[in-house]
Formats: C-alpha cells, structure tokens, sequence
C-alpha cells in the first residue's frame, strides 16, 4: 500500500527536485550555448533530393504507423466477440493510412526544401 508523505517529507521532496531541475536546466544552458548545430547538408543532385524525400517519407511514415496503431490498438481493446477478430485488419488499415499521410507531408516539405537547395545553391533556413 502507498503511504502518504507528511508535509516536512513533500517539503523536503519538493526542494530536492527544485535543486536538480535547476542543477540540469543550468548543465543544458551550457551545452546548447557551447556548440551550435551544424548546418545541415545542401542537395547537390537530383539523387540526394530524391534520398531526402524518401528519408523523410519513411521515418516520419513510420512514426505515424506505430503512434496510430498503439492508438487504435487502445481503441479498439473493448471489442469482444466475434468482432474481434477484425480488430488487427481495421488496426492495421488505419495505421497504414495514417502513416502514409504523415509520411506524403512530410515528404512534400522535406523534398521541396531539397529541390529548393538544388536549385538556387543555396538553403533559406
């Protein structure tokens, strides 16, 4: 069984966890301002346009698929009988569909950033 902490207990946790939040905050403050992100690589070529999209497609496409299989696996977890033998077709339907939308989009902006570096020689970020 959980115990309730007394109020000196959830005082003390409570500075505690203040001082390490701010201990971190101060960590990470130094290395954002110690190293600046390197500036990503311009496409040089239709195939590095074409590699950037497909990149794009696949890793964004298949974060969607799996957040909105675990969603839809929640969802659907009440089904009982014989409708429940459906639930991994319609599971399955709904993530690839989701998937591929988040892939198509965010293919389109990565892949016209792309040929925008292709054609001008140059990033506008």
């Amino acid at each position: 069984r959980h115990k309730i902490p007394s109020p000196p207990q959830m005082v003390a946790r409570s500075l505690a966890l203040l001082l390490c939040l701010q201990s971190a905050a101060r960590v990470g403050a130094r290395v954002i301002a110690a190293a600046p992100p390197p500036s990503p690589p311009l496409a040089k070529s239709p195939v590095d346009v074409a590699k950037t999209t497909v990149g794009s497609f696949a890793t964004v496409g298949g974060f969607g698929f799996v957040f909105t299989a675990l969603q839809e696996s929640m969802a659907r977890s009440g089904v009982s009988g014989a409708a429940r033998t459906a639930v991994p077709r319609f599971v399955f339907q709904a993530a690839l569909a989701n998937g591929q939308r988040w892939g198509r989009v965010s293919a389109g902006f990565a892949g016209g950033r792309a040929l925008g570096q292709l054609a001008r020689g140059a990033d506008d970020s």
